[in-house]
């Protein structure tokens, strides 16, 4: 089940750490995102314009076959309904990450910016420069993966679950939890902290389970 989750006024670090708790334990690593503050190599550049035409293809073929109802939620949210106006829309997507890759600067030479030695100690798997997460698409990113276990010291200081996270003196704006596996990005939880945005994806039985527990959190579900 798909749910977008606010919180109400009544929200606390306990609270927040609760909920934390209670994603940890349905999920097998987490993701904490940045802006990408360094230029980008043409590898990376390139890489990242595969990634956006991958994800126009991505969505025409979720379309074509309504994929978790995608086309019948483009349908009830946009009006989109003839051929004309699904080409048109998807045309207008592409046209759209064109202009947003004629903002990313690119450089000859690779320099690295971060310093991932710390990160790594923390017990960070891998770090990703990428323009599409699946909380936002834009960037670029700096995506730091984790086991789920990490991180509690530094998620346990927030009084919301949109607050910015420090971790190693570095600010994150967004974090996801994944089940399973991160590369294929198979979310049950993310967090957009500037825009107060949040979502999870979870089975009926840990929505349940996850309302059982009284948080002041609204938790909505996106037929």
């Amino acid at each position: 089940m798909y749910c977008n989750i606010t919180a109400t006024k009544q929200e606390n670090g306990a609270s927040a750490k609760k909920l934390f708790e209670f994603l940890r334990g349905c999920s097998d690593f987490l993701a904490i995102i940045k802006t990408h503050d360094e230029k980008l190599t043409k590898r990376q550049f390139c890489k990242m314009k595969k990634e956006l035409e991958n994800n126009v293809k991505k969505r025409r073929e979720a379309f074509r076959t309504n994929e978790d109802g995608y086309a019948d939620r483009l349908n009830t949210l946009l009006g989109i309904k003839t051929k004309k106006e699904v080409k048109e829309y998807f045309h207008d997507m592409q046209r759209d990450y064109n202009a947003l890759l004629t903002e990313f600067e690119v450089t000859e030479t690779y320099e690295e910016g971060l310093d991932l030695d710390p990160f790594f100690e923390k017990g960070m798997i891998k770090r990703k420069v990428t323009c599409i997460t699946p909380v936002t698409i834009g960037g670029p990113f700096d995506i730091l993966y984790f086991p789920s276990t990490a991180l509690r010291k530094e998620f346990g200081k927030l009084n919301s679950i949109f607050d910015t996270i420090t971790v190693c003196g570095i600010e994150f704006d967004d974090y996801i939890f994944y089940k399973n596996d991160f590369e294929n990005e198979s979310a049950v939880a993310g967090v957009c902290g500037h825009e107060k945005d949040a979502f999870l994806e979870l089975s009926e039985q840990k929505i349940q389970e996850l309302k059982a527990l009284e948080l002041p959190y609204f938790v909505t579900v996106v037929e």
